[in-house]
């Protein structure tokens, strides 16, 4: 094979039959998948970090993420976020898949339902993304500014 990532979709259903009380036939079927990533050659993920929004229809806090590797990687990130010297909120969020040669936004779940929308105005959102590779663990780090727009502070 050439040198690149490989991907499959493996799925396995069953399917059971029954009869209802009319006599009719019902089939029902419950379908699993997961997908199964192989590396062929020295590949590896390159992230970074590109900027940081306010997502107005989630009503939350989304990194870009731009992966220019050959790999696919599935990183946690540990945030802060800072209005100048003050620390307004600390969080992580679980690993998330991001494909090989592509962007993904990740949303930061912060607010949660039960927190206040940050008020407006500028915002420093620092932290590091966290992917294990080859047994070691990599890191990078990144420092964007964010921007909370009026709109969201009040609540439209």
């Amino acid at each position: 094979l050439p040198e690149g990532e490989y991907r499959a979709f493996v799925f396995t259903e069953t399917l059971n039959q029954a009869t209802d009380a009319t006599g009719n036939r019902v089939a029902l079927t419950a379908r699993i998948g997961t997908t199964v990533y192989v590396r062929q050659g020295d590949l590896s993920p390159n992230l970074v970090v590109e900027s940081a929004s306010w997502n107005s229809e989630q009503k939350q806090i989304q990194l870009l993420v731009r992966n220019t590797g050959m790999a696919s990687v599935r990183p946690v990130v540990s945030w802060t976020l800072q209005q100048g010297e003050t620390v307004v909120e600390k969080g992580g969020i679980e690993p998330t898949g991001i494909v090989a040669e592509s962007d993904r936004y990740f949303l930061l779940k912060y607010p949660s339902k039960d927190q206040p929308v940050p008020s407006s105005g500028q915002y420093q959102l620092t932290g590091e993304l966290i992917w294990s590779e080859d047994n070691e663990q990599r890191t990078q780090p990144f420092s964007v500014e964010l921007t909370i727009p009026r709109s969201a502070a009040a609540g439209q």
